[in-house]
């Protein structure tokens, strides 16, 4: 080993050791709901909802009968149902509102090379097109009471 790779060497676990203790420094973000709606969720009668419509899921099904979203427990385990959970994520990309945070953004970006291919050119103007988009509800839609 030269001194050049022993360096380096010490430097990565010198740095690997700062991120670890920023890591353990870091602060626990408390619970987003209160032990109520913890208990609510775990009880025999919650029932689960669809993550695209909110619709209550009475029964466990592989799609949501509302919106027709892949909602099953194992969708994403079964190569033939995991089609339409990867279809569904790269709907949305084109289709729904996006949190416009960099790391989704940049996931939308990269997702289509593996889907895609040559072809992914094409989602990313329609992905840029629907980013692009104003996202205010129209004054009629909001249901003001005056």
């Amino acid at each position: 080993m030269s001194i050049e790779s022993f360096i380096i060497l010490v430097g990565l676990i010198l740095v690997a050791i700062r991120v670890w203790t920023w890591f353990r420094a870091g602060t626990a973000r408390p619970d987003p709901w209160d032990s109520d709606v913890a208990y609510a969720i775990e009880e025999e009668s919650a029932e689960p909802l669809c993550y695209h419509c909110l619709a209550p899921q009475k029964q466990i099904r592989w799609f949501c009968p509302e919106c027709g979203t892949a909602v099953g427990p194992y969708n994403n385990y079964d190569p033939y149902l995991g089609v339409f959970s990867e279809g569904q994520l790269l709907r949305t990309g084109v289709l729904d509102q996006l949190p416009r945070r960099a790391l989704i953004i940049i996931g939308y970006v990269i997702l289509p090379f593996a889907f895609f291919a040559i072809f992914a050119p094409i989602y990313w103007y329609f992905l840029f097109r629907n980013l692009s988009q104003s996202r205010t509800p129209p004054i009629e839609s909001l249901n003001v009471q005056t």
